[in-house]
């Protein structure tokens, strides 16, 4: 009888600590929807536009070529730190440029909340993906294609994850603001179809921006790739942190380097 009482109790406490987390994420969602509401529309479509071109110019072009180094350093530090820069660096510029009087309605302090909750959104990410995978290659019947990144690791690749994923999360969260300051044009919010519809075309963009790294494998990227990037959008509106996220996506590239060098040793 007592171990019944305990577990009702438990039952209980999980079920408000549910209605605690919607009910955080619903508020934040009104706070970075008022906020955005009075940032000018054209600052998010010049950060959506300048991440996406500097993404397609750094997937789709020889970076030696671009970074004038007559003979190839690739797997140097020095190269993968250069090539990092050079895609997350002219991003996070623009970006500072253009926001930093609202700062902190999308960089914060990372506590030790936040670091926990990245790390259990990778876990997620990661169970998430290989789901996605899964579902392609065995229900769809879909050649899928390997990251050449993780194919080709080396231990010097660390600095690129490191620099070079700030500026993957730039780029799928300005494509995700652009999205919701449209809808804050409306005199009566939608706060559930706004952050749905934006949610969907930022990993849409976030997916086909890694057609490139799968060889054009459109299908994988937007299901593989795309999709379970919503989970870091949560993320966000639960946190109103872009660091958070950004620690989610380290956390899960890593992982899926430790699983994929575990399964092939």
């Amino acid at each position: 009888m007592l171990a019944r009482s305990e577990k009702r109790k438990m039952v209980e406490t999980n079920k408000q600590k549910f209605y605690r987390n919607v009910k955080e994420i619903f508020d934040n969602i009104v706070v970075i929807f008022q906020t955005i509401r009075f940032i000018p529309f054209h600052k998010f479509l010049i950060q959506f536009i300048a991440s996406l071109i500097v993404t397609v110019v750094y997937a789709a072009t020889d970076i030696d070529t671009l970074l004038l180094l007559k003979v190839s350093t690739n797997g140097s530090v020095l190269y993968t730190v250069l090539s990092a820069c050079f895609y997350t660096f002219p991003q996070a510029l623009i970006f500072y440029l253009l926001f930093r009087r609202n700062i902190r309605i999308f960089f914060r302090k990372v506590t030790m909340q936040h670091f926990r909750i990245s790390l259990t959104i990778a876990g997620a990410s990661l169970v998430a993906a290989f789901f996605m995978h899964d579902f392609l290659v065995y229900g769809l019947s879909y050649n899928t294609a390997t990251q050449s990144e993780i194919v080709g690791f080396i231990p010097s690749d660390i600095f690129n994850f490191i620099i070079q994923l700030l500026g993957e999360e730039l780029l799928l969260f300005s494509a995700f603001f652009l999205g919701l300051k449209c809808f804050t044009r409306r005199k009566e919010p939608l706060y559930a179809l706004s952050v749905g519809v934006s949610g969907l075309l930022a990993c849409l963009v976030f997916g086909l921006a890694h057609l490139w790294t799968y060889d054009f494998n459109v299908l994988q990227c937007l299901i593989s790739i795309g999709l379970p990037s919503i989970i870091k959008i949560v993320l966000y509106l639960k946190t109103r942190n872009l660091w958070s996220t950004y620690l989610a996506h380290l956390f899960f590239d890593l992982l899926i380097i430790a699983v994929t060098l575990f399964l092939r040793s």
